[in-house]
């Protein structure tokens, strides 16, 4: 699970910042490479990074203007934001169904807090 975190907080992070208009630190060669510790963080750490993006992308996306959503994305001039914040909400929900189905298959998951 926490290696499932930690590859969705890179993506989130990634598009988050290029949204912004921050340019992107991070340079990785294959996708693999957004699995892997980063060096010093706990698994506390990695939970409060994915909510405090999930919350600033929240802040960002509601502040955002019809001429920001239709904004170009990637350098070539495709894709627009609202068509990539559609493809990052599908992708947060496909890894969130990975970590619940490793909760349940596990046992780590109390029906008492819901999805039984």
């Amino acid at each position: 699970m926490w290696e499932i975190i930690r590859h969705v907080n890179f993506y989130l992070t990634r598009y988050l910042d290029r949204f912004k208009g921050t340019p992107a630190l991070d340079k990785i060669e294959t996708n693999d490479m957004t699995f892997l510790a980063v060096s010093g963080e706990s698994w506390l750490d990695t939970k409060e990074k994915l909510t405090s993006l999930l919350y600033e992308w929240k802040e960002e996306t509601a502040a955002a203007d019809q001429i920001t959503l239709e904004r170009p994305v990637y350098e070539n001039g495709t894709g627009n934001w609202r068509e990539v914040m559609a493809d990052i909400a599908l992708y947060a929900a496909y890894h969130a169904g990975q970590v619940i189905t490793i909760r349940k298959q596990n046992g780590w998951r109390d029906p008492e807090n819901g999805v039984h």
